[in-house]
């Protein structure tokens, strides 16, 4: 079995260095770019199932490889989503005392949201 992972175009959000978390999003006009530049490059491979997580970014990317595949079975669900960053969600790092270049990873500690060890619990 191969599994072939992927992320979301760029957002508006990211462009504002905004913490999204499990917050919807919405691809930028570069993110739209990207996820159809993705759709073109993946419509060859021989798929048989396409999952997503249930947020707007990701959905409207996934869907950009699904018009290359409609006879494939598409489905999107919340366990695919991004960790759940609590408090921190909607925060841009600026608001939050953080360089705004640093990729933040294991770093953020949130008090609302999930933990890492969570994360990969619900991804397992």
């Amino acid at each position: 079995m191969q599994v072939t992972i992927t992320r979301h175009g760029e957002t508006e959000e990211n462009k504002a260095k905004i913490l999204m978390g499990q917050l919807p999003g919405k691809l930028s006009e570069k993110g739209i770019f990207q996820a159809q530049k993705l759709g073109l490059r993946l419509k060859d491979e021989p798929f048989t199932h396409i999952y997503s997580s249930d947020l707007a970014r990701t959905l409207d990317t996934a869907q950009e490889i699904s018009k290359y595949h409609p006879n494939i079975p598409f489905e999107s669900t919340s366990e695919l989503r991004e960790r759940n960053l609590g408090e921190l969600q909607g925060k841009s790092k600026a608001e939050l005392g953080l360089d705004p270049n640093v990729f933040l990873g294991d770093l953020i500690e949130t008090k609302e949201g999930e933990t890492m060890a969570d994360l990969y619990k619900r991804a397992s």
